[in-house]
């Protein structure tokens, strides 16, 4: 595509090479279009330099796919997840821990700056809390079509998982028995809510938003009969539809 005042203006399926300059405070890479805007896209690092597609045209910024990966920055790392480059969750997982706490910190000032002006106060640096993996205490397991698992990197698709790596030891776990135990009863689509408490002794499970009769009929006996097996090895509870 030509640059300058007298090219067409950016659309739907344009094609740019594309170097990303920071990270964005929902985890997208953030790079320039020719046009002055900025372009916001999933799974690029600094220091990528990417061929990516506008899929999203508004006034002040653009948003991208990547088609392919030109050249790597320099700090991007292998990501401990086999499937952190197409599941939705983790899109920071391939940027040093050092780099991420930067980032959230210049999130913080820059919004800090933005409300209050020259008197911001100036914000320390991020202070990581161990551990750096197998910590997350909460995750939404979705269900359509016989697939259980996470959204899709910027999509509503589903990507089928049967392990995840940031879980707490407590959830890893119950997603095992979840999906043994749920998937042959699960029809239409719906989403369960897996919490552990503090000590990660124990889990509950809960399922959100509306649900048909038969989906909720199934859902609820195959949890009851969870919780039997499991509940005195785990410490498992079930929550009703919110009591």
């Amino acid at each position: 595509m030509a640059d300058g005042p007298d090219a067409p203006p950016l659309a739907v399926g344009d094609r740019l090479t594309l170097t990303i300059d920071r990270v964005g405070v929902g985890g997208d890479g953030v790079g320039q279009a020719p046009d002055g805007r900025v372009v916001f896209v999933r799974g690029g690092l600094p220091g990528d330099v990417l061929e990516v597609a506008i899929d999203t045209v508004a006034r002040r910024h653009l948003r991208a796919v990547q088609v392919q990966r030109l050249e790597s920055g320099p700090g991007r790392i292998a990501p401990f997840c086999a499937q952190a480059d197409v599941c939705g969750g983790c899109p920071w997982m391939s940027l040093p821990l050092v780099d991420q706490h930067t980032a959230l910190r210049d999130h913080v000032q820059h919004q800090l700056n933005r409300a209050i002006g020259p008197a911001a106060p100036t914000v320390d640096a991020v202070v990581a809390v161990p551990p750096n993996r197998a910590w997350r205490s909460t995750a939404r397991l979705h269900w359509a079509e016989g697939v259980v698992g996470y959204h899709r990197a910027a999509s509503r698709a589903l990507l089928d998982v049967d392990h995840c790596p940031v879980l707490s030891p407590s959830l890893a776990a119950v997603l095992i028995e979840v999906r043994a135990s749920l998937l042959s009863v699960l029809v239409g689509r719906g989403t369960l809510r897996l919490t552990a408490d503090a000590t990660g002794g124990t889990v509950t499970a809960e399922p959100e938003g509306p649900l048909d009769d038969r989906s909720l009929k199934a859902l609820d006996a195959a949890l009851a009969a969870l919780v039997a097996r499991i509940g005195p090895v785990r410490g498992a509870v079930r929550l009703d539809r919110g009591r």
